[in-house]
């Protein structure tokens, strides 16, 4: 497993990714259905830096957000109908379990009963649970038209929204690296500052407490 982490997260690297532009699609639809099964895998960093590379390469938009959809939905429907099938037998699954923890599934069970159809239709703009969502769907037995329908309209805003990103940052990137790259490195250096000092001020007052205690 972490053989195969370190080659999707290597080919995620733009120097990567420009060498195989005419596989651009492709690989955009493997990651994308990956990415939901398997959410270590960055899927939405490749979306964004396969859509600013197809922005330079000329690849109209609208094929990047096709084959996001496309590997995204096939991926959502699996778990969906995998969900739907072991029901709650998934969280104790010893071949299943590590999909989704009982924890994760208690929390996204009140999401549903607090929030309803908005939890599935934000459910792709939740970085962490968006796989945990869809499986939980089918676990709860939510009505298998409307999952696909809120996961679909979901999955659309999601993809566009990243490949735009994407596309934008390809065709402006060197002003937007004047304009906003030494702010950027600014706030860097400001943040990892603060939090040095925040990080020995903590180890300092657990010093004097376990002196206290002496």
């Amino acid at each position: 497993m972490d053989t195969i982490l370190r080659l999707l997260t290597h080919l995620t690297n733009p120097d990567v990714l420009i060498e195989y532009t005419q596989y651009l699609l492709m690989i955009i639809l493997v990651f994308s259905f990956l990415e939901v099964i398997i959410p270590p895998i960055p899927g939405d960093t490749l979306l964004v830096i396969g859509s600013s590379i197809a922005g330079i390469a000329s690849i109209n938009p609208v094929w990047i957000i096709i084959s996001s959809f496309a590997g995204t939905f096939t991926a959502s429907l699996f778990l969906y109908s995998l969900g739907n099938k072991f029901e709650h037998k998934l969280l104790v699954s010893p071949k299943y379990s590590w999909l989704l923890d009982t924890k994760t599934f208690i929390q996204i069970e009140k999401w549903f009963n607090r929030f309803g159809y908005w939890t599935l239709l934000l459910s792709r703009f939740l970085p962490i649970a968006r796989s945990g969502v869809v499986l939980a769907a089918g676990i709860v037995n939510f009505d298998k038209r409307r999952a696909l329908i809120g996961l679909s309209i979901s999955i659309l805003l999601s993809s566009t929204l990243f490949v735009f990103i994407g596309r934008f940052l390809g065709e402006h990137w060197e002003k937007a690296y004047l304009e906003w790259g030494p702010k950027v490195q600014l706030f860097a250096v400001v943040s990892l500052g603060l939090f040095a000092l925040l990080a020995i001020g903590i180890g300092i007052l657990k010093l004097r407490s376990r002196q206290k205690n002496k």
